[in-house]
């Protein structure tokens, strides 16, 4: 019995030795085929126009000389771009663009360039001026130490009174205090006076023995003591041996901490010409976020990028902005404009994956002038970098281990050279041994998170943490430095020796 197949009109017949009833095989419903063709047909025109106008007519006065683009200009197009999905399919062709792929150091070359090195100055007090960089040198007002005094509690006298003894008595003939000092000049040989650390030495003496190696007489005001115990000048610190008046004791260029200011202090300065702090605008993005502290909703998580990038921020002595909003094109877009009249850097995380729920991406895209590359590297690919009114924009993964390491080796360089620094703008590099054999993909970077496990000649031995994963804030935390594997090797055997930056020297 033959076996009929029916397509809507069409039919074919077939002998079969097998006795089988007539059958139908299942078609789609009649609508379907001109639906789906009609969508197809409509998605292709716009998908056409959208790409026409992007290319020639998005951020520009609307430019076609023939008659029929001023028809289509007129009437058609218009109508066409009011419509929901040529606007979706802009987007969508707007974010996912292809990037150039450019290695880590090309990457910090092009930032660099880009970022702009200070030129105003403030003048703080010193108890103002920690963490922030000076902006010239400073010299010494005064000598260090600014008077010859002692170094010890002891007893002063002239060295060459005791050459040639071996076991010398003298007299005790007066006493020099700190800001009490001893007010009689002259002095009969072998002869000495009590003073105290940081007392001025009269001029008559060179050189200081501790109280500890005397034998003192109180009732006869006398000290005895071995002469081979104290050399000639012992224990005594001289008027400008450390700094003259008017050396130079900071280079510009120098981040303040706490011990030059002290130093500056010493040597006679009150204040300090500086660079001002760099505004920097964190925006964080995403519909799932809430704030810790709040209620977490159901498919929420807690926004740890706002927390973890604001500490780093404050920590580098920036002044920060931070804010966090739901992904809304129009609200990102109107954000980011009040936000960066008020900062010299724009911060994103979230909306730097190329794809078409990417707002971030896209708004900056159309405000300014985002970098075409990539850098091919792991964690971070997505980040990406541009300039909107003349001002460096980051937009960061929204993995958190990802925006970490972002920031830290790229976004961290920027922000120093914008502070002034013009060294240094990267984390030194330390050689290291690993303790496993590593594979990895041929012409990516990576920056595994590790942990040192011993030393071996002086060398830390690393391991690499066991989740390197992006997204994971536990292996983060356990993470004592950055193991930098650099984009030609694809093997790391065990035993081999690789570059790694410890997290302290970044104050983490």
């Amino acid at each position: 019995m033959p076996i009929t197949c029916s397509t809507r009109g069409t039919s074919s017949n077939a002998t079969s030795p097998l006795s089988t009833p007539p059958m139908r095989l299942p078609l789609p419903p009649a609508s379907t085929k001109p639906v789906m063709s009609s969508f197809l047909i409509r998605s292709f025109c716009i998908v056409f126009f959208a790409n026409r106008f992007r290319r020639y007519c998005i951020g520009r006065a609307l430019q076609i000389n023939d008659s029929v683009g001023e028809s289509l200009s007129c009437f058609v197009l218009p109508l066409i771009c009011r419509t929901p999905l040529f606007t979706e399919l802009i987007n969508m062709s707007a974010a996912r663009q292809v990037f150039e792929s450019i290695t880590v150091d090309r990457a910090r070359e092009l930032i660099l360039e880009t970022a702009p090195k200070p030129t105003e100055t403030i003048t703080l007090p010193l108890a103002q001026a920690v963490g922030f960089v000076t902006s010239c040198d400073i010299a010494a007002a005064n000598p260090l130490p600014t008077y010859t005094n002692s170094a010890m509690d002891g007893y002063a006298f002239r060295f060459e009174d005791v050459v040639g003894e071996q076991e010398i008595v003298l007299p005790i003939v007066g006493q020099s205090f700190a800001g009490a000092p001893c007010q009689q000049t002259n002095f009969e040989p072998r002869t000495c006076i009590e003073i105290a650390t940081g007392a001025a030495m009269p001029e008559a003496f060179d050189t200081v023995i501790p109280f500890e190696k005397c034998d003192i007489d109180e009732t006869a005001r006398t000290i005895r003591f071995q002469t081979a115990s104290v050399k000639s000048c012992a224990n005594v610190r001289y008027e400008g041996e450390q700094i003259n008046q008017g050396e130079v004791i900071v280079s510009a260029g120098t981040r303040l901490t706490a011990q030059h200011l002290a130093l500056l202090a010493a040597a006679g300065v009150s204040e300090v010409v500086v660079y001002p702090r760099v505004r920097v605008s964190l925006l964080t993005t995403g519909s799932e976020l809430a704030e810790p502290g709040q209620p977490l909703g159901r498919f929420q998580t807690y926004n740890s990028n706002g927390v973890m990038l604001e500490t780093m921020l404050k920590a580098m002595n920036c002044e920060v902005e931070s804010v966090s909003m739901q992904d809304s094109a129009e609200v990102i877009a109107q954000k980011i404009a009040e936000l960066l009249e008020r900062s010299d850097m724009l911060l994103l995380t979230g909306g730097a994956g190329n794809g078409k729920f990417d707002l971030s991406q896209t708004q900056l895209n159309a405000m300014g002038s985002m970098q075409p590359w990539s850098i091919n590297m792991r964690p971070g690919r997505p980040m990406r970098f541009g300039q909107i009114s003349g001002k460096p924009v980051f937009v960061l993964p929204g993995n958190p281990v990802a925006a970490f390491v972002s920031f830290l080796e790229f976004a961290r360089g920027a922000l120093l050279q914008m502070q002034g620094l013009t060294e240094g703008l990267w984390l030194k590099q330390y050689p290291a041994r690993l303790v496993n054999d590593i594979k990895k993909k041929p012409g990516r970077a990576e920056f595994m998170r590790a942990r040192i496990v011993s030393f071996e000649d002086g060398a830390p031995v690393v391991e690499p943490l066991l989740n390197q994963s992006s997204a994971d804030l536990v292996m983060l935390t356990q993470a004592e430095v950055i193991l930098c594997l650099d984009h030609d090797s694809d093997r790391y055997a065990k035993g081999s020796i690789v570059p790694i930056q410890y997290l302290r020297d970044a104050g983490l």
